[in-house]
Parts: C-alpha cells; sequence; structure tokens
C-alpha cells in the first residue's frame, strides 16, 4: 500500500489536453477523464493490455499524450531471453481515447473508448528503469 492505495498500475499523473484532464486509477485497470468545458467525467477500461502487470523495479508504466487523441504507455521490464537474461526491453504501446455516450452501469458517467494503435519492444543492452518522463 502506498498512501492508502495498492501498490500497483501506472505512476500517478494527469494528463491535460486542452480543457480535459485524463488519469488512470491507482489499480491501474480503468482510465478517467474529466471535461472541464462540458463539467462532465468519463470512463472506460483499458483492455489491450494488462496494467497491473507491467512493474519495474516497483515502478508502473508512464503515461503521456501524444497528439490530438493518441496517448502513450511505456515501460521498461527485463527480457525473457533465457540466453541473455541481464538485457531489457522498452515497450511503448499507442493508443487512440474518445469520449463516448452515456454508461448504462454507472448512473451520470459517460463512457471512455481506447482503441489500440500499436505496440513496440526495443531491446536495450543495459539496465534502464523510467523514473519519469516529459514529451518535448
Amino acid at each position: 500500500m502506498i498512501n492508502g492505495y495498492p501498490d500497483c498500475g501506472c505512476q500517478p499523473v494527469a494528463v491535460a489536453v486542452g480543457d480535459t484532464v485524463y488519469w488512470f486509477t491507482r489499480n491501474g485497470d480503468e482510465l478517467y477523464a474529466y471535461d472541464f468545458n462540458l463539467k462532465k467525467a468519463f470512463s472506460g477500461y483499458i483492455s489491450f493490455v494488462d496494467l497491473r502487470d507491467l512493474r519495474c523495479h516497483g515502478l508502473g508504466p508512464s503515461f503521456l499524450h501524444l497528439v490530438g487523441d493518441v496517448f502513450c504507455l511505456f515501460w521498461s521490464d527485463f527480457d525473457r531471453d533465457e540466453k541473455k537474461p541481464n538485457l531489457m526491453r522498452c515497450h511503448c504501446v499507442k493508443f487512440r481515447v474518445s469520449k463516448g455516450r452515456k454508461s448504462s452501469e454507472r448512473p451520470g458517467c459517460l463512457i471512455l473508448n481506447a482503441s489500440l494503435k500499436s505496440c513496440q519492444s526495443y531491446r536495450i543492452d543495459h539496465c534502464i528503469c523510467f523514473l519519469d518522463s516529459q514529451l518535448l
């Protein structure tokens, strides 16, 4: 537990895009957004990657806004190649987010849709762990 929250999921980072703020829950399975213009909340599940399993030295993946409605999660972990067990991999998942209709499961909440755009993985020949990131 960290500050009363389970120790899993993404780093506690909010990303602002225009009049909307996006963030992941501490358990890392749900993406939230709040549109200050509309004064409405949105939420949706990320089904294409299990964020709770993406941990490197106790850190979850970094969450970035790339452009428009495209976001990115990236993280590093140890390569599963038994011939070279000390190598690491840097992973990047790009996905598109759109605000949707009303939720039938949660009254007053609107659906946030996330669709996979691409997945990439790069082998790194030294140990690296991202503590934080900034898109320039």
